[in-house]
């Protein structure tokens, strides 16, 4: 599936939400100051399986990085949702392997079309997309289990501002590696 992280979950079901106002808030790269009018929408995505979105939630956050919080997912089965859509692979840069790997891009040619398909994934009744809820604990156990495997990735990606049990900020230098501190005066070195 190709899945897109939703930064309003509750307005993409509600049918008290215009269609423009889901477009302009989910689809906000098609409105940024630098894209030229005519040229096409890139709308980023990662293709993952249903039982990935644990970790690709992870990933996605700490590269971001956003808070350690819930994520949620708009899916969309690329043979129906997409048809007519090109779906390029695009590596982005991030420590981490499996997110470099499963990122695309959706590319979409005009508003127009971006709201076309927000339409077809949304439904007549906001419903015709599955919608992926990936809980905090989720996201947590992953991040625990890669740090205590010991994971290069995650030791260096971890954002400092996430507290996992037992890892406090895997950012932080580790004792081999952290700068000499030069003594102050009247202390000894």
């Amino acid at each position: 599936m190709i899945a897109r992280s939703l930064r309003r979950a509750s307005e993409w079901r509600s049918s008290f939400v215009t269609l423009d106002h889901i477009v302009e808030v989910e689809f906000r790269e098609a409105f940024h100051p630098d894209r030229e009018g005519g040229s096409p929408i890139e709308l980023s995505t990662y293709e993952v399986a249903a039982d990935e979105l644990a970790q690709i939630s992870a990933e996605h956050a700490a590269s971001v990085p956003l808070r350690l919080d819930k994520m949620t997912w708009l899916s969309a089965d690329s043979a129906l949702d997409l048809d007519g859509l090109q779906v390029r692979a695009t590596p982005v840069p991030t420590e981490f392997e499996f997110m470099r790997q499963r990122h695309r891009d959706v590319i979409v040619r005009d508003i127009a079309m971006l709201r076309e398909l927000a339409a077809r994934l949304r439904g007549p009744d906001g419903s015709a997309s599955p919608v992926h809820v990936v809980e905090k604990a989720r996201i947590v156990n992953y991040v625990s289990d890669r740090l205590k495997r010991g994971d290069n990735a995650w030791l260096k990606a971890m954002p400092s501002t996430w507290r996992i049990a037992g890892h406090g900020g895997a950012a932080m230098p580790q004792a081999a590696d952290a700068p000499a501190r030069s003594a102050r005066p009247g202390e000894s070195p």
